[in-house]
């Protein structure tokens, strides 16, 4: 028998995946204002870094994750002033946000992608 999952305690990692699709002809507004954001967040207690991950030619969501040490130090992200502004200038280079999610631990780091978006790097195939 196996035992339940431990309950997110406040000294877990936790990393937030933000998806949003950028408005056509904004990739280089929204770059910008995501380096900005990771300068803003670098000068937080418990910011443990972020990356972003782009786009797919002829696609336009962009992914934001950001991790921090705490869902304490999250939390304090999510409610600053400092987001709020920053989300209000979003508005004008993003279309919509797609998805949030807070994954804990290091859950995100190891998940594997779905068999469809897996490729043989040696033969470039994908896996049948």
């Amino acid at each position: 028998m196996s035992e339940p999952a431990a309950p997110l305690m406040y000294s877990d990692p936790i990393s937030l995946v933000i998806r949003r699709r950028v408005r056509p002809g904004q990739e280089e507004a929204y770059e910008g204002l995501v380096s900005e954001v990771g300068r803003q967040m670098a000068s937080l207690p418990g910011y443990l870094g972020s990356g972003v991950v782009r786009p797919a030619p002829g696609e336009r969501d962009y992914t934001l994750i950001a991790r921090f040490s705490s869902a304490a130090a999250a939390r304090a992200w999510e409610e600053s002033p400092r987001r709020a502004e920053w989300l209000r200038r979003l508005d004008d280079v993003v279309e919509e946000q797609v998805s949030f999610e807070k994954q804990p631990g290091l859950e995100l780091w190891f998940t594997a992608p779905p068999p469809s978006r897996c490729r043989n790097r040696r033969a470039g195939k994908r896996p049948s």
